[in-house]
C-alpha cells in the first residue's frame, strides 16, 4: 500500500537545492525501507501467533483452498448429470402440479 502511495508522487526535484533533493531522497528510500521491514513482521507475528495456538491445543490459521473453475472435469460429466436431475430437495416444493398430484393419490 504504501509503496504504491510512493509510486503516484510525482516528485520533481528538477529545480529543488542538492541538499533539499538529498534529504527528500533519503526519506523516501528510509520509508520504502520501514514499509517492507514492516510487512515482514506482520508476517512473523502471524506465523508466531500461529505456532503459539499450536503449542496451546488450538488450531492455527486455517489454509482455505482456492476454489476450482471446473467442477465437472474433475468427477465427470455422470455427477453433473445426477445434479441436474430431481433432488431430494426439488422433490419437496409444492408447485401446483404436485398438489394436485398429492390430491389424487
Amino acid at each position: 500500500m504504501i509503496k504504491d502511495l510512493l509510486q503516484k508522487i510525482d516528485i520533481n526535484l528538477d529545480h529543488v537545492d542538492e541538499k533539499l533533493k538529498e534529504t527528500i531522497l533519503t526519506l523516501v528510500n528510509i520509508i520504502e525501507e520501514l514499509a517492507k521491514e514492516n510487512s515482514e513482521l506482520r508476517q512473523d507475528n502471524q506465523r508466531l501467533r500461529d505456532e503459539n495456538n499450536r503449542l496451546k491445543g488450538e488450531q492455527g490459521k486455517p489454509y482455505i483452498k482456492p476454489k476450482r473453475k471446473n467442477f465437472s472435469s474433475r468427477f465427470g460429466k455422470n455427477l453433473e448429470a445426477e445434479r441436474s436431475s430431481t433432488s431430494a430437495y426439488s422433490r419437496h416444493i409444492l408447485t401446483p402440479e404436485t398438489i394436485k398430484a398429492r390430491r389424487k393419490s
